[in-house]
């Protein structure tokens, strides 16, 4: 078995031991929410980012349909802008 092949089977024994043990399931269980909450707020803030550049709504308007902070969606228009002048 390769090196990439050891690494697999690595993450596999460990993975069914988390699978197989309460405490594993959790921690296993919170990992997965996590990453769904990082790659939902990565999605949102391509979103608000699509918005700016459409140039029609508020960053207030933007923020709430966005579901981004009305703090990021200000910074995020700031380095377009900034981008748009280099």
């Amino acid at each position: 078995m390769g090196a990439r092949g050891a690494l697999g089977q690595a993450i596999a024994d460990k993975v069914r031991l988390h699978k197989q043990q309460t405490k594993g399931v959790t921690t296993m269980c919170r990992i997965f929410e996590e990453y769904g909450d990082e790659r939902v707020a990565a999605r949102n803030i391509e979103f608000a980012e699509k918005l700016l550049r459409q140039n029609k709504l508020s960053a207030e308007e933007i923020a709430d349909a966005a579901d981004v902070p009305l703090e990021q969606v200000q910074a995020l228009a700031e380095r377009l802008r900034a981008a748009v002048l280099a």
